[in-house]
């Protein structure tokens, strides 16, 4: 069979757009035929790389974003909130305005606010520095809801401890004492600042449905039962154990009670008994509501609350792990190309994110994966895609996805192969052409597909004429090595 070679416009050192080499990228063959070395488009990029991307076009280059960016910084941030948290007990237990039996002076407790207000105003103006425009301070895609939540809190503190503490001779302060509790809110960032308190907290954000379902299902079996034994308690007397079952199940409200102490094993037998000594079959129900309540579905609950905060972590510390690998990347790019050299990769790149727990034969895999054209230059999000499939097992939708692009690259190669035998044809007609068409009379050999043997028609062959000369002998025009325009009068052709 002719072998065909298409030419690239493109020179064979010059890249193309996407980093490859010209050739490399018509092998998808024509246009339209989905190139598996195209770089996704910013629309295939997850939210968290733009948000972050952002987030960092939006700083500027000061003393003061370094620090905002020091996790030294932040450490002494979460620090200092924590012993704010601290103080605030010891306040409200020693400050001579909560306890008159205080020995401690109140100068040490106005000192101390004054301190930690002190501290969380530089915080916030040197985080609000650190940004281009203080208009950015509110629109940071990352930080822009714990900005303004920080933000309140320290502009309530600044008016509680400063501007009402001047004013505190003519004002009475004691109904504003409680937004001091409102500083507490900021323990909040701890769930930023340690991803695992995150990670349980999203946990039990993400499980409200399932708990939400069971508190339903279980306040339905305890009413049905709750009314059952409002009936029976209502004509009930006391038992031998000096129970009053109508103080316990005298009517609804009484019954749910009851029976949620029952469920959470709370002197449960004792009512157990005291239901069997008065009536066997009532006592036999609170059994059987403790082993529907108590044993099926609270444990079923915890069986769900098991996958859900499994789940919820797993992809948790996915996330996690794809931001540090794309500001470990975002490094590696020294040139920004928005592409990856191999010169780039094994110089910065594998120690790098070595570092943060990837293992080298996995990086080294990747990159030679995607640099198929051995071009020595992949793209970055393609590369940190691919780096995660890798630490992946593979899913029913990638099978399918290579399915289809396989179905793509041979439709797109054969309709290439159609496209060459009809130029060929052409080319070969206008040759004849030029003889002064006295070989237009001649007859005709059928063109074998590929595929088919050698000696036998295929009846979608194209039809080429033949100068019926002698097997080998070259056709006019035809250049000795030519194999596809060899043949005989047996009606064989080599393709």
């Amino acid at each position: 069979m002719a072998k065909v070679i298409p030419t690239s416009p493109d020179s064979p050192g010059e890249k193309g757009t996407n980093g490859m080499s010209g050739a490399n990228e018509l092998s998808s063959f024509k246009e339209g035929t989905p190139n598996l070395h195209t770089p996704p488009s910013p629309s295939q990029s997850s939210q968290e790389n733009k948000a972050l991307a952002e987030h960092k076009a939006l700083l500027n280059e000061t003393i003061f974003a370094v620090v905002s960016k020091d996790w030294r910084f932040e450490t002494w941030a979460l620090v200092v909130i924590i012993f704010n948290a601290c103080w605030i007990g010891v306040d409200v237990d020693y400050n001579p305005e909560n306890n008159d039996e205080s020995k401690v002076p109140s100068d040490v407790f106005v000192a101390v606010d004054n301190v930690f207000c002190v501290c969380f105003t530089s915080e916030i103006i040197i985080r609000l520095l650190a940004y281009k425009k203080a208009a950015d301070f509110f629109k940071d895609p990352v930080l822009k809801y714990w900005n303004l939540f920080d933000l309140t809190l320290v502009l309530m503190m600044v008016v509680e401890t400063w501007i009402l503490g001047v004013a505190g001779g003519e004002l009475d302060l004691s109904k504003l004492s409680t937004l001091r509790l409102m500083r507490l809110l900021r323990i909040s960032r701890v769930f930023r600042m340690v991803p695992e308190l995150g990670m349980m907290v999203k946990s039990m954000a993400a499980a409200i449905r399932s708990v939400s379902s069971t508190f339903v299902l279980i306040i339905g079996i305890m009413y049905v039962f709750g009314i059952i034994f409002t009936q029976w308690g209502k004509n009930s007397n006391k038992t031998p154990h000096d129970i009053d079952m109508e103080e316990y199940f005298g009517n609804i409200p009484s019954s749910f009670l009851t029976l949620m102490q029952i469920l959470v094993f709370d002197d449960t037998f004792m009512i157990i008994r005291a239901c069997m000594d008065d009536t066997p079959y009532i006592g036999w129900l609170c059994i059987l509501f403790m082993i529907i309540g108590a044993f099926t579905i609270l444990n079923m609950l915890i069986g769900v609350l098991c996958e859900v905060v499994a789940d919820t972590t797993t992809t948790e510390k996915e996330k996690i792990l794809r931001v540090k690998v794309n500001e470990e990347v975002a490094h590696m790019d020294e040139d920004g190309s928005g592409t990856i050299s191999r010169k780039e990769f094994e110089g910065v790149g594998i120690p790098l994110l070595e570092k943060i727990g990837l293992s080298r034969e996995s990086l080294e895999s990747a990159f030679d994966i995607i640099d198929i054209d051995k071009s020595g230059d992949v793209h970055l999000h393609e590369f940190v895609t691919m780096l995660f499939k890798l630490y992946k097992p593979p899913e029913s939708r990638d099978l399918v996805l290579i399915q289809k692009q396989l179905d793509c690259f041979e439709n797109s190669l054969a309709d290439k192969i159609d496209q060459v035998f009809e130029e060929r044809t052409i080319m070969f007609a206008q040759l004849m052409s030029d003889d002064g068409g006295k070989d237009a009379q001649k007859p005709v050999l059928p063109l074998p597909a590929i595929g088919a043997p050698s000696g036998t028609k295929d009846e979608d062959s194209d039809m080429l004429p033949c100068n019926g000369e002698a097997a080998g002998t070259p056709i006019p025009g035809q250049t000795e090595g030519d194999d596809i325009w060899h043949g005989n009068h047996g009606g064989q052709a080599d393709a």
